[in-house]
């Protein structure tokens, strides 16, 4: 049904995101705020053409840790278009849009994926491990708020990167 209209699933109004809407297009979860689009699926068009660049026949990513996670699109393009096998750590601030992942999303994913509702500054500074690919998809309605550009931030995120990561 959703391939003909829209279905909205829920919204919500949070702290961080006053208006937040969960709606099933095109049979993807589709997350909007009032000015951008955090989550879509395979169709999240910017991770897409990225992912499309890096040769997985080669690089074969075992630990993700995606900041940001929202509705899962990373999760679900590199399972679903690209095929990879991997373990997912995801770090998600509002803490609606992790409820939501929880009853509608990770049910229908094959990685395993360990979802924290967390600060990612705070969890970069604090996490001592490494992952393979680190993504970060930090938005605020369409703004990437000014902390997470810093040199500090960029810096404590590459220590995460295991070698040739």
């Amino acid at each position: 049904m959703s391939y003909l209209v829209d279905i909205q699933l829920d919204s919500a109004a949070t702290s961080l995101n006053p208006q937040l809407n969960l709606q099933l297009r095109k049979g993807r979860f589709y997350l909007t705020t009032a000015n951008a689009v955090y989550s879509y699926g395979d169709l999240y068009s910017n991770f897409l053409e990225t992912f499309k660049r890096l040769d997985f026949s080669k690089f074969k990513p075992d630990k993700v840790l995606v900041l940001g996670f929202g509705m899962g699109s990373v999760p679900f393009m590199l399972e679903r278009v690209f095929k990879q096998k991997f373990h997912c750590v995801g770090v998600e601030a509002d803490a609606k849009i992790a409820e939501w992942v929880e009853r509608y999303l990770l049910p229908s994913l094959y990685n395993e994926v360990e979802l924290y509702h967390a600060d990612a500054l705070v969890f970069v500074e604090k996490c001592r491990d490494v992952f393979d690919l680190v993504v970060v998809d930090i938005f605020l309605d369409d703004l990437v708020p000014s902390q997470f550009e810093s040199p500090k931030f960029l810096s404590d995120c590459k220590k995460l990167l295991a070698p040739n990561g």
